[in-house]
């Protein structure tokens, strides 16, 4: 057997063996080490490639109880996965330095949302609760707090709603004061302004100036509640409450709308209202409850976009979108029949309505909303309290251009700027009753400073204002014989 050294004989003709390259053996070790001092970074970047993807759906999974479903910023998440995961390709010492660069960017990420998830905890409570008879209701006795986007201000507002369920202080049940109840919507509650600046106190300062009395007026708004929640609960509360005169704020937007997704009356054969027999989706969400989880700092970003996006005037209009929802929602409940509600956070415009009249689905909300309009009319007669309707206007409506409102006249020649506010208007007066359109008097005033914008089409203060000015000349007349 041959017994040959290594450095006598490389290269050379072995007799069991044959040639032996040891340059070629030196560098396969080399690439093998090299190798093994690479393997920790490329582990520690898969490592940090799975933890951005898994962090959407985990906290999904941990903060909703439910199981997790695939978002915007769940896929964004993967594909930062997928770009970390590349590194590993690179040599090992780029990889290492993108691998630490990265790191610093996502602690520094982290920290930053656990920061604005604190500073946005009071905003995400909720002071509303479900109910059997109008789906979900204010929680008595709660509070929250709601701080306005950037382009709105930002300002924080304090939420208060009394052991009556009512935004405000507390008031007796009975009281000889003449008393005024405002039922609306989010315009009336108004969770984005200081008590002090919504329309209801607005409106109490307004009376009680031109009247020389005291008048009572409760908030009765509801964020998200339409025409059909609104009388149910007049025919519990005002028996009880008994006001002297009730404003029934209708928001010419979204209420019609409403009907259809509250599912709470449809019409007969004949043409007449009936209740419903309705049920709730497991997953369905009241306005008040805080959505699927979502990164705070995704969320503050999409409302700067969409501020920016709404100063510069370059917006994608929503309308067809909304149209075609409008259509989904017809078939669902009255083509098809389907009584569980499932979203009751998707107020959108009522476009089938506005933008194409004659079609079934604006037919039969149009009819619909006349029916429940003259339920409420009658519950009024019943309790002996006077009704005024005020007509508050889409922004759209009121502003070409406005935010995510833009509307092709070419594409829908149909469309009238006055359409919504005017089917209610005439609805009411239809049915005897005093009308306040504020169209014209929003129009007159340059809307542009009455709206919030950015995605949010409420009233600001300046609006609640001038609409409180209005109502208070419209109504100051009921309580002449008081002086």
């Amino acid at each position: 057997m041959w017994h040959g050294r290594g450095n006598e004989n490389d290269g050379q003709e072995c007799p069991s063996y044959g040639v032996f390259d040891r340059s070629r053996s030196d560098q396969r070790l080399t690439m093998a080490q090299r190798d093994l001092k690479s393997l920790p970074v490329r582990r520690a970047t898969l490592l940090l490639a799975g933890l951005v993807a898994a962090f959407v759906p985990v906290m999904q999974l941990l903060v909703d109880h439910a199981r997790p479903q695939l978002s915007k910023p769940a896929l964004a998440g993967f594909i930062a996965a997928l770009f970390l995961a590349g590194l590993c390709l690179l040599p090992r010492r780029l990889n290492l330095l993108l691998l630490v660069m990265n790191g610093m960017g996502l602690i520094t990420l982290g920290l930053a949302e656990w920061g604005c998830s604190l500073w946005m905890a009071p905003v995400s409570s909720s002071i509303y609760d479900w109910d059997d008879r109008t789906i979900y209701r204010t929680q008595p006795n709660s509070k929250k707090k709601y701080r306005r986007t950037a382009i709105n201000g930002g300002q924080t507002s304090e939420v208060s709603i009394n052991s009556l369920g009512f935004r405000g202080p507390e008031f007796p049940e009975t009281t000889t004061t003449p008393r005024v109840i405002v039922y609306g919507d989010s315009f009336i509650e108004a969770e984005y302004s200081q008590f002090d600046q919504t329309f209801c106190e607005r409106l109490r300062e307004d009376l009680n100036r031109r009247s020389g009395q005291s008048i009572d007026v409760i908030n009765a708004g509801t964020n998200g509640f339409g025409p059909d929640q609104l009388l149910l609960r007049m025919e519990t509360e005002l028996p009880r409450l008994k006001p002297r005169l009730v404003v029934l704020s209708l928001f010419a937007d979204n209420d019609c709308g409403d009907l259809l997704r509250n599912k709470l009356f449809r019409l007969d054969a004949d043409g007449k209202l009936v209740a419903n027999t309705w049920s709730r989706a497991p997953d369905c969400l009241h306005p008040g409850s805080r959505g699927r989880y979502e990164p705070t700092l995704w969320k503050l970003a999409r409302n700067a976009i969409r501020g920016l996006q709404s100063r510069g005037g370059v917006v994608e209009s929503y309308m067809e979108r909304w149209r075609l929802q409008c259509l989904a929602e017809y078939d669902e409940y009255i083509t098809r029949g389907d009584s569980v509600v499932r979203d009751l956070q998707a107020d959108h415009y009522d476009a089938d309505i506005s933008l194409t009249p004659g079609c079934p689905s604006a037919d039969y909300k149009q009819r619909l909303f006349v029916c429940v309009l003259e339920r409420i009319r009658q519950i009024c007669d019943a309790n002996q309290t006077r009704l005024v309707v005020m007509v508050i206007p889409s922004p759209g409506d009121l502003m070409e251009g406005y935010d995510f409102c833009q509307i092709d006249q070419q594409r829908y020649p149909q469309y009238q700027p006055r359409a919504l506010t005017d089917l209610m208007a005439s609805a009411a007066r239809d049915q005897q009753l005093r009308v306040v359109n504020l169209f014209d008097s929003f129009k007159k005033a340059d809307a542009q400073q009455l709206y919030f914008r950015g995605g949010d089409n409420h009233w600001n203060d300046a609006g609640q204002k001038l609409a409180a000015e209005i109502v208070a000349e419209a109504i100051g007349g009921e309580f002449k014989t008081s002086e």
